[in-house]
This record gives structure tokens, sequence and C-alpha cells, in this order.
């Protein structure tokens, strides 16, 4: 173990020596404006994308709507009895001979 220390401690010591000259100020500039471009078209595409998806969502669910009613109301064109509604058809519970017809 203490040959472990010993060169944990002569690697901290190199590293320590190297030093690194800072950046020119106009790389500096070209980072920042590079950056700020990219957040830019990245917002941009995510709005769109966002407002895209809720047409879509908006377009499929009058889709649905629309499918919906086609299946379940009936056709105008199949001929109705008295006893037709939008779910099919119902059987009287007994006779209604007697019953007038409502105006």
């Amino acid at each position: 173990m203490p040959e472990t220390h010993n060169l944990d401690e002569d690697l901290k010591a190199l590293l320590s020596t190297y030093r690194v000259a800072p950046p020119d100020a106009a790389l500096v500039g070209r980072i920042l404006e590079g950056g700020q471009q990219r957040l830019t078209v990245r917002n941009r595409l995510t709005r769109w994308l966002v407002g895209a998806g809720l047409v879509g969502l908006g377009l499929a669910g009058g889709l649905t709507g629309a499918a919906t009613v086609a299946i379940v109301l009936p056709s105008q064109s199949i001929i109705r009895t008295d006893y037709d509604t939008a779910f099919g058809s119902i059987q009287p519970d007994g006779d209604t001979s007697h019953m007038q017809e409502v105006q």
C-alpha cells in the first residue's frame, strides 16, 4: 500500500506542473455564438414539432369522431320504422294498436 500512495503523490505532482494557456477571445466568442445559434434552431424545431403534433392529434380526433358518427347513426337511405333508433330497432312490449300516433 505505501507504494501506491507514493505513486499517487508522484502523479499529482507531475500533473500540477502542466498549465494550459487560456483561449483566445475570438475563440470564446465563436463558441458562444455557435451555442446561441444551436439553441435558437432547437427551439424553433421544438415549436414546429409540438405544433405539428397538436395538429395531427386534432385531425385524428376529428376523423375518429366522424367515423364514430357514421358507424353509430343509421344511414338516411334505410327505410325507418317507428321503432328505429340510432342504436337499432326496438320492439314494443305489447299491443300498440290502441295507441294514437303523436303529431
